[in-house]
């Protein structure tokens, strides 16, 4: 519960300065700073006929996982930004595993 509102009042904190924080050339100072660009790929593990697919988006914030076997920011990281999922597959025509990083 603390964690939760901690980022709800960072997320608070960051859209109240962006909308009032603009710099003389009407660009956003917020952004400026602080956002980042993930891209991601994607790729399915059951068919390598399949090309992989790749995705952008611009965040203000990253969360990520804290427990026992995240010893470092690098461990979390790698831990957030890598995955596995299950979807459709228009090679296989059928749900198939895909990873992602």
């Amino acid at each position: 519960p603390q964690q939760q509102d901690a980022e709800e009042f960072l997320t608070a904190v960051l859209q109240a300065f962006s909308q009032k924080l603009k710099t003389s050339s009407g660009s956003n100072l917020i952004k400026d700073l602080f956002e980042i660009e993930l891209e991601t790929q994607t790729w399915c593990i059951e068919s390598l006929d399949e090309e992989p697919t790749y995705d952008t988006q611009r965040v203000l914030r990253l969360s990520l996982p804290i427990d026992k076997s995240c010893t470092t920011l690098h461990d979390s990281l790698a831990n957030c930004l890598t995955g596995q999922l299950e979807k459709h597959s228009p090679t296989l025509n059928r749900t198939a595993l895909y990873n992602q990083s």
